[in-house]
Order: C-alpha cells, then structure tokens, then sequence
C-alpha cells in the first residue's frame, strides 16, 4: 500500500461483555474469505484494536457513495454498467458463501475510475437458511424478512430483491414503497400485480421492468441473478422521457432529506395510489406464493388480458382500481407495446467480467 495514499478508517466498539458479538471480527472475517481481488468490492487493507475499539483501513473512495451522488444529481454512470458491476459484486460474494444483507445506495461505494464498490460488510452472514428476521435497512428489505409466519428465509434471494431496488433509485431516485409489507398500499398493489409498477413509474420502459421482475418477485424462487444479465443484454432503454405529454410531463422531484431515500412528490395516479389509507394489520399476511398471481413469463399473456383481474370474488375488491382510469390503462397500454417494438437489441459485450476476476499478470 502506498504510504502516502488516502485512506477510510471504520472504528468499531468492542462488546462490552465477552459473551457478546464482536463485530469487528465478524467484519473482518468476511472481508478474509472474499479477499481483495475483487474490482467492485471495497477492500480491507488492515486493521488494528486498542482496549476500547478495532478500527479497519478501508480504501478511500473520494467521489462518496451512491446516496450522495443521486441526491446531488451528481450520479454519471450508466445504468446498465453500474447493474453488471453491483450484480457481479454480488455474485462474487455469494459464490464466496457470503450474503450482505445491507444492500442500498448508501453501501455502494464510487470510485475516481468510474466504477462502483460495494462496502459496509457489517451485517454480512455465511448462514444462506437465515433465522435473523430483521436485519438490514427496511425500505431494502425483502417482503419475506417481515413475515412473522415463516421460520427461516434465503439470505441469497433477499440480496437479489435489494439490487431490484437500488436499480430504482439509480432510475427514479425514490423507493417504490416505504417498506415491502402489506400496510404499504402501493407494495400491496404491486404484489396483487407486477404491472402496477408502471402506475407507480409512467416512464419506466418495458426494458426496464423485464430486467427488474428478476429481482423483485414476491416469490423468492423466481429472483435470479442470472436471468437479470441476460434481460440487461436486451435493454435498450430504461426509461421513456417523452412518455407523458401536457399534464403528465412535469417529473417529480426527489425528496431525500433524511436518509434512507424518502418517497417523492407525487401527481396523477400516484398521488391516488400514494394517498390511499393504509390498512389497519399491524402485522406482515403471510405471502400466497401460490395464489392465483405468479412471477413466472407464463403469465405474461393472462396479465395482458386482464391486467387487474387476478384475485376471487371473495377478495372484496381490495385491489379494485377506478374504473375511470380504464381509458388512461387502454392508452398507456398501447404507448408502451409501440414503444417497445420499436427498440432495437444490444448485443453482448465480449469484454464483460461478470464472474470471478482473473488473477493480474
């Protein structure tokens, strides 16, 4: 290391009992078995303990992290790179036995050579059949993790849903709902539906959301890391920034204040959507996985048909959009079926790294 190089220090409390976590060494524990090969994983260059603390020399990245820079409207990467470089960080670490658990823009580090690092590996467990409900930043976390009624959940899969929603702040820079539980309205209406994401994000492109249903199904079986690069290979566009016209052309503006991101200003069906009374559970339903909506391509022709029409009679119409949106539906239908036929294909890079770095020479 360069002895005159700029450098990050984390000072972290030692337990104040034997009995308890040392965190610190659990860090560095993980940071040991990814090593420091990696090109966008933040690496661990030392570390050092008095009686009280442990502090770790990380790498100093002087460009901050992704919440600053989408907050400052500073944020200059493509898209599309920045997802093949966070989904090969991440598979990276998993195929490594490790799971982070705390994936948002705060954690993805930006470096002067324009790619990403992804850091904080405080909350980072090797235990994939994870019990520790709970754990990581709400508005990341996968719906399963608030479910009371399940005894353990996939630490691998609950990774793939918080890329699902950086990828949204990266887009839009808001979340989609404050928390993916049944007392959001909007997460409510986005698990009876996937499509309802296009009324929650006009101008996302059907790109766009082929890329992200990998990674924000409700069924934690159908996210796949894999089946997101290959949908990245397709896109095109990810957003239509002539989509709305008169009303609808102003965008909102992100209100990001306190962290984590904040949901923003919202106008037209969103205001509708943003406004509706929350539910009185106090509590996370138990997911349906095999209720009557699916994450699978199957059911991509059904949800054409009847696009809102997927649950019983005996649901009570809880998911029940206004009829006099119908004509809106129709037409923002039509829009986006023209649109996308009209993109045309990337094809495959022949230089992308997405599995494990090869060794320098």
């Amino acid at each position: 290391m360069n002895k005159d190089a700029l450098v990050a220090v984390k000072c972290i409390h030692k337990p104040a009992k034997p009995t308890d976590i040392d965190e610190a060494k659990e860090e560095i524990a993980i940071h040991q078995r990814l090593g420091n090969s990696h090109p966008y994983i933040a690496s661990l260059l030392d570390h050092f303990e008095t009686e009280d603390d442990t502090y770790l020399v990380m790498d100093y990245y002087g460009r901050g992290d992704l919440y600053d820079a989408l907050r400052n409207n500073t944020f200059d990467m493509d898209t599309t790179e920045f997802l093949f470089q966070l989904i090969a960080a991440v598979h990276f670490a998993h195929s490594k036995g490790v799971y982070h658990r705390d994936i948002k823009p705060e954690n993805i580090l930006l470096a002067d050579d324009g790619t990403l690092k992804l850091a904080d590996w405080g909350l980072a467990t090797t235990i994939r059949d994870n019990t520790e409900f709970g754990v990581g930043s709400q508005r990341y976390m996968a719906p399963e993790l608030f479910d009371m009624n399940l005894d353990s959940y996939d630490a691998e899969k609950a990774d793939i849903w918080s890329i699902g929603i950086c990828l949204i702040n990266v887009l839009f820079a808001r979340n989609p709902f404050e928390k993916a539980t049944y007392s959001d309205k909007l997460f409510m209406d986005f698990a009876a539906c996937r499509e309802a994401l296009y009324d929650i994000f006009p101008t996302l492109s059907s790109d766009g959301f082929n890329v992200m249903r990998h990674a924000l199904a409700i069924n934690p079986e159908n996210r796949s890391l894999d089946n997101m690069v290959d949908e990245l290979y397709n896109v095109e566009s990810w957003i239509f920034d002539d989509y709305y016209e008169d009303e609808y052309e102003e965008k909102p503006l992100a209100r990001m204040e306190d962290k984590p991101m904040e949901q923003t200003e919202l106008s037209g069906w969103d205001r509708t959507l943003h406004f509706t009374p929350r539910t009185e559970e106090s509590y996370l339903k138990p997911f349906a996985l095999d209720s009557n909506f699916d994450d699978d391509e199957d059911d991509d022709e059904d949800a054409e048909e009847d696009e809102y029409d997927t649950f019983d009679d005996n649901d009570d119409d809880i998911f029940a959009f206004d009829s006099a949106l119908d004509d809106r539906e129709a037409a923002d239908s039509l829009v986006r079926s023209i649109q996308s036929l009209s993109l045309s294909k990337h094809q495959q890079p022949n230089d992308y790294m997405f599995m494990t770095p090869q060794p320098a020479m």
